[in-house]
């Protein structure tokens, strides 16, 4: 599916997005469009709550794969993969200086560290 065709295809449904939908704006900028090109029916703030609108029929969204991975696994939602469009994003593992680490803590980041690539 090409960039072109998903633009013309979500214009003509309904699009539910996440607030701060910054990540997909600038790839939707890269690919030639704009995110208020689309036909915006919907802004929500939590992932959980964007996917809960789709799988109610509300339309389609850019939504993080792990977020959805059980819905996709179950069939309740299927993924459209986009040429042209390159969504990526940076996660860092951050924590606060002068602070001792926590048990815990350093257990979570040698987690990390060793599970995601």
């Amino acid at each position: 599916m090409k960039i072109a065709q998903v633009s013309t295809a979500v214009k003509q449904m309904d699009t539910v997005v996440q607030q701060n939908a910054s990540l997909v704006e600038e790839a939707l900028r890269r690919a030639g469009t704009r995110l208020r090109d689309l036909d915006v029916r919907i802004e929500l703030g939590l992932q959980e709550s964007v996917a809960h609108a789709v799988r109610a029929g509300y339309g389609v969204t850019f939504i993080s794969r792990t977020s959805v991975e059980a819905d996709l696994a179950a069939g309740s939602l299927v993924e459209a993969r986009v040429d042209g469009l390159d969504l990526e994003r940076e996660i860092l593992l951050v924590r606060a200086t002068g602070r001792t680490e926590t048990r815990a803590a350093r257990a979570f980041v040698e987690f990390a560290r060793e599970t995601l690539p």
